[in-house]
């Protein structure tokens, strides 16, 4: 087995993360304060499970495009809510979040769309949810910098720089952890090294061993 544990400061915050064989489904404990805290899962229409049937690699589809439009809504099902299948922004997009008078950045590495079948069930903040029909949501996988920026222009010059730090690699979540102010800075493809912790990830989601938040 495989483990990877990650322990970051944004602000006051602890970020722990545990991926691959620590005793149970993905764990990343994120700050609830600031427009990048995860949102708890009160879907209507999902439902726990105490006996999950882990969710198929092979329902994983990738989605790379901007958003998702009104047709490829009204093609998915009512069990997840219209805002898990629509993102303003697309792969290699930075942005700028404010946190605690301060502002951190957020890149967007992989936007998956994962399909749900009737029957089968997803990990959504460590509760297995159930689903009661076909359905998709679109799962972000993003990297984030300390709040060491003072306003948005600080950021985004450190975007056009390249010069911000990585301090947490990958976060796998829905699309409604991404907040409504967050500020578009730039776009830059992703390389192969960045998506290291989104392959592991990947990899035990597949297996049904992770989850999202």
């Amino acid at each position: 087995m495989v483990c990877l544990r990650l322990r970051i400061s944004i602000g006051a915050s602890a970020v722990a993360a545990c991926l691959l064989g620590c005793g149970g489904p993905h764990q990343v404990h994120v700050p609830s304060d600031g427009k990048t805290s995860a949102v708890a899962p009160t879907v209507a229409g999902l439902t726990s499970d105490q006996s999950p049937e882990p969710l198929s690699g092979q329902n994983m589809q990738r989605q790379s495009s901007e958003s998702q439009p009104d047709s490829a809504l009204e093609s998915g099902g009512n069990f997840f809510p219209p805002e898990y299948k629509f993102l303003r922004f697309k792969e290699g997009d930075v942005v700028a979040f404010e946190t605690k008078g301060k502002y951190a950045i957020e890149r967007i590495l992989k936007i998956d769309r994962v399909t749900v079948q009737s029957g089968q069930t997803i990990n959504i903040q460590g509760q297995p949810f159930t689903a009661t029909e076909d359905d998709y949501l679109l799962v972000v996988s993003a990297s984030f910098s300390n709040p060491d920026f003072n306003t948005v222009e600080e950021a985004r010059l450190a975007t056009q720089n390249k010069s911000w730090r990585v301090q947490i690699g990958h976060v796998p979540r829905r699309t409604t952890g991404v907040g409504d102010g967050a500020v578009y800075l730039g776009n830059y493809p992703v390389t192969e090294d960045e998506l290291s912790g989104y392959n592991l990830w990947k990899e035990a989601f597949d297996k049904g061993q992770a989850g999202i938040f």
